[in-house]
């Protein structure tokens, strides 16, 4: 799966480049999450958000500035794929991913893909986690094809 992803507000497109987000997907993460970063990037409204989030050893996240909504687009398609509501809004998701520089048989390893991040092999700051309340809607959507063949290439 390509690692960047271009994101909206509802109804309107963003252009190339600039709507783009780069996520990890973490389908053991019970909530989805977007930086303040993003938000403020990509124009999105921020709102107040009710829920308290619960982190690793069952501490609470006391940062949630807030939660927002967004439509989700391949890279490859102005037709959003789906439309996300109520992701909390955190000021920082985690470290650059990934945290060095890949090996390059790992780049010639999924040159046949086409990855809407060229430089994927390359540390860069996280926009967003998609966790396991968006995972389905990542793996149905019309362009989840890729993800299988990536992951059973040898």
């Amino acid at each position: 799966m390509s690692r960047a992803a271009k994101l909206s507000k509802a109804g309107r497109m963003r252009p190339a480049g600039r709507g783009l987000a780069i996520p990890v997907l973490d389908s053991g993460s019970q909530v989805s999450a977007v930086t303040v970063n993003c938000v403020n990037r990509l124009g999105l409204t921020r709102r107040k958000c009710p829920v308290e989030v619960i982190g690793l050893s069952q501490q609470p996240v006391n940062t949630v500035k807030g939660q927002t909504n967004f439509n989700f687009f391949s890279v490859q398609s102005d037709v959003p794929e789906f439309k996300v509501t109520n992701v909390i809004v955190l000021p920082r998701i985690m470290s650059s991913m990934p945290n060095r520089v890949l090996p390059a048989e790992i780049r010639d390893r999924y040159r046949h893909l086409v990855l809407a991040d060229p430089r994927f092999d390359h540390p860069a700051p996280v926009d967003m986690l998609i966790g396991g309340d968006l995972y389905p809607s990542v793996m149905q959507s019309n362009r989840a094809d890729v993800i299988p063949r990536a992951y059973h290439q040898r």
